[in-house]
């Protein structure tokens, strides 16, 4: 398991034996946090991490990299979150059935052996191991009550004495050989593994392989992470709804206090008796919107033509751009035309024409006549002359 650099670790190692023989143990421990996650502040980090290691050929705990020991994380780190927790330890040994019980460590520790740990019945649904010290020697019990005295012997009959495996009448002799010789077992464990001339099936056995196991183990970490991921945002939903409606109420509350305070007010803003002075004295009266919309009304009927201004007061110089202005009788009738747009002139309801130009020679009358049309045309003076 990787760890932040600075953060206290402990050393757990471990030596077990094959409850077969007695040899080297074959099989694997999983160390697993009970809490789905530790954040630790301090270090900048939150750990998830959980791991199943193996033993090696002389049956000792090895970590991934063939270390002796696993480094685990201290269940008292200060600053941690949750400050109090213990690892699930699971230690499957072939030929024994899987066992579980919880570990706690200390920062205060560098170093455990897991069997001054392991001695605790493994029977118990769950149980935490911590380590204590050794306690001092108990009393000695009473003596108990002497047997009967046994047979003399006299009656035994006498067994011939000879070699081992000689016959099964055959008692064998004190000095055999073979009641000193050791019988050391001669290194075979090749044997029993995969393709040796004597492999061990655990399926007669009935005992939990180590990928069930594994299987397990991950199936009820899965678990108990969903059971917890589940509850907490149940959790969390319900706490927010609450917050939110307690919030709208009090928000409500409020708000229609302050509009009901403030709508009870005189003048909360100074606006009204300001603008009593500046737009429209409410000493007149409160007939204001009555003279906007006849203001309005007779504004429209002067410009759809129903209305007219009956003079027109100009202090500065008046345009019409690109438009005819008409001066008219009452009836209605044109008097005088000046067209912007065709740069046209009609005066005394004559028709409106462009600029004139006269032409023709004065020695002979025709400059005259063509000033004269000219005239006319504009309407300037009208023609009541006579041949």
């Amino acid at each position: 398991m990787p760890f932040p650099p600075g953060l206290p670790t402990v050393l757990v190692t471990y030596q077990a034996a094959s409850p077969a023989g007695g040899g080297p143990a074959v099989g694997t421990v999983r160390f697993a946090p009970i809490t789905p996650v530790i954040n630790l502040p301090e270090f900048g980090t939150a750990f998830t991490g959980s791991g199943t290691y193996r033993f090696n050929a002389e049956g000792r705990l090895v970590d991934a990299d063939g270390n002796e020991g696993v480094r685990l994380l201290p269940c008292d780190i200060p600053g941690a979150n949750p400050s109090e927790w213990v690892w699930l330890v699971t230690v499957n040994i072939v030929g024994a059935g899987p066992r579980s019980f919880y570990l706690r460590l200390s920062v205060q520790q560098t170093e455990v052996d897991l069997a001054d740990v392991d001695q605790v019945d493994p029977t118990r649904a769950h149980y935490v191991v911590v380590p204590g010290p050794r306690g001092e020697q108990g009393l000695m019990g009473e003596r108990g009550l002497k047997g009967d005295p046994g047979k003399d012997g006299s009656d035994a009959t006498a067994t011939p004495l000879g070699a081992a495996g000689a016959g099964p009448t055959i008692a064998l002799r004190s000095d055999d050989p073979t009641t000193t010789d050791a019988r050391t077992p001669l290194p075979h464990a090749a044997t029993h593994g995969a393709g040796g001339s004597d492999p061990i099936d655990l399926s007669g056995l009935g005992l939990e392989t180590e990928e069930g196991a594994q299987a397990k183990a991950d199936a009820a970490e899965e678990a108990a992470l969903a059971a917890a991921v589940s509850a907490a945002a149940t959790d969390a939903t319900t706490k927010a709804d609450q917050a939110l409606t307690e919030a709208v109420a009090a928000a409500a509350a409020d708000t229609t206090a302050k509009v009901a305070e403030h709508a009870a007010a005189t003048d909360p803003h100074g606006d009204r008796a300001w603008s009593t002075e500046q737009f429209y004295p409410l000493a007149w009266g409160n007939n204001l919107n009555g003279y906007l919309s006849d203001l309005l009304n007779r504004v429209a009927a002067v410009e759809g033509g129903t209305a007219f201004l009956t003079a027109l007061n100009v202090l500065g110089p008046a345009r019409v751009i690109n438009a005819g202005l008409q001066v008219e009788g009452e009836s209605g009738t044109a008097r005088h035309v000046l067209d912007g747009a065709a740069n046209k002139v009609g005066l005394y309801g004559a028709t409106p024409v462009v600029q004139q130009t006269v032409t023709g020679s004065w020695s002979d009358g025709t400059a005259l006549a063509s000033l004269f049309n000219a005239l006319v045309a504009l309407g300037l003076v009208a023609d009541d002359t006579t041949a």
